[in-house]
């Protein structure tokens, strides 16, 4: 969901965990995404114990400004909540893809961007 937050099932619980760009207004992040929720249709890959990637989808998932959603690729640190900004995909994918964690890649394959099938890695 478009949101300022992750959460994280912790045993039994689930916690929110804020989540900010380095040198980010937590003001403006929560002023961003009040209003209506939308699915975003963003991936996520765990890549290790304290690190988790949100990939491609529509509508803004965690950055609060207008970027290109269906090329992002975010990398968020799980125990400090700092958000970075990683090399956009070079194909569009804003729904019905696939990702997958092989070794220290990230692959998306398939889906639907820009209006057409992507048929390409």
């Amino acid at each position: 969901m478009d949101s300022s937050n992750l959460r994280l099932l912790e045993g039994c619980a689930w916690r929110d965990l804020p989540v900010c760009e380095q040198g980010g207004n937590p003001r403006t992040r929560g002023t961003f995404f009040a209003g209506p929720v939308c699915l975003t249709q963003s991936r996520i890959v765990q890549a290790n114990r304290t690190h988790v990637y949100i990939i491609g989808g529509y509508g803004p998932s965690l950055r609060s400004c207008e970027y290109d959603v269906a090329r992002s690729c975010l990398r968020v640190h799980l125990e400090t909540g700092i958000l970075e900004i990683m090399q956009e995909m070079k194909h569009a994918r804003s729904n019905g893809f696939g990702v997958a964690l092989l070794g220290k890649d990230i692959v998306a394959v398939g889906g639907w961007g820009g209006g057409k099938v992507v048929r390409q890695c």
